[in-house]
């Protein structure tokens, strides 16, 4: 499932946009997300900003394509690789498979 040049914000704090079971491939693309807690691992994310968001890190893959992250927070389940790019301020791309 891909979405594509979508705007998302938050109506309620905590408000989380997807959460994909096991076995879905997801993708965003050309995306922004607002002022949500959005869990990163298991989706593709291409050209997307998050603005204003707390990014968690809960295991799976996490595949990261010219991202930018703007005013957002990161819970210490981030990897340190990606925390430094996030604080950045740049657009970045972060690619790591889920340890096994």
């Amino acid at each position: 499932m891909v979405f594509k040049r979508l705007q998302f914000q938050v109506m309620l704090p905590g408000g989380t946009v997807i959460n994909p079971r096991p076995g879905c491939t997801v993708a965003f693309e050309n995306v922004l997300i607002r002022a949500y807690t959005q869990e990163i691992g298991g989706i593709i994310w291409l050209d997307v900003i998050f603005e204003g968001s707390l990014l968690v890190y809960k295991g799976g893959n996490i595949t990261m394509y010219n991202v930018l992250a703007k005013d957002c927070a990161l819970d210490s389940s981030i990897p340190e690789p990606l925390q430094r790019l996030v604080r950045s301020g740049l657009p970045f791309s972060f690619i790591s498979g889920e340890p096994h």
